[in-house]
């Protein structure tokens, strides 16, 4: 059976045969992502700003890529090499190269950590990091830059039993309110 080969539907699911490119649809996110190791440790290198029981908050601002450092400010992306050699021989590769001050400059970037050592079951998880997306992009006035939150001590098993439970939610969302409220403020 390994070999088989599962046989394609020739019917529409009925929510995407009404809707006109529902595949391709996707919604625009107010922060870019980050998911890169080197991006999250040139992040967590600076000390986190802000702090709660559960939590921390690192902050860095947008810097050049290393590969960007023989730019002159008035020179654009554009004067970049736009191919090479690739290591088959399939021909040209692109170099797709977004330096971070030639990208949107108002919008943020957004990493989360949220260790396993910290929330043991995945269930907990996805609603530490869900809460994390939905208290950062409801959020107003952050600078731009690169944000991390970081899970630094477990919710008690005791207090909090059950791995997704209303009590642990609202615990959540009051500490990221928190949190957020606390990187809003104008810093001194």
């Amino acid at each position: 059976m390994l070999g088989a080969q599962r046989a394609a539907s020739a019917w529409q699911s009925e929510g995407r045969a009404s809707e006109p490119g529902a595949g391709s649809c996707r919604l625009a996110l107010p922060y870019r992502v980050i998911s890169k190791a080197s991006e999250f440790e040139r992040v967590l290198r600076v000390p986190a700003r802000w702090r709660t029981e559960h939590f921390a908050l690192h902050h860095c601002e947008p810097t050049r890529l290393p590969g960007a450092s023989g730019r002159t400010a008035g020179e654009s992306a554009e004067r970049l090499p736009s191919a090479r050699t690739a290591d088959l021989s399939t021909g040209l590769a692109p170099i797709v190269a977004t330096l971070v001050e030639d990208s949107d400059a108002v919008t943020p970037w957004l990493g989360l950590v949220v260790p396993k050592r910290y929330a043991k079951r995945a269930v907990t998880r996805s609603l530490l990091k869900r809460r994390m997306r939905m208290a950062f992009a409801a959020a107003d006035g952050l600078r731009s830059g690169c944000w991390v939150f970081r899970l630094k001590a477990p919710f008690p098993v005791s207090a909090y039993p059950s791995a997704r439970s209303q009590k642990l939610d609202e615990a959540v969302r009051a500490e990221l309110r928190q949190l957020i409220a606390a990187a809003q403020r104008p810093s001194r």
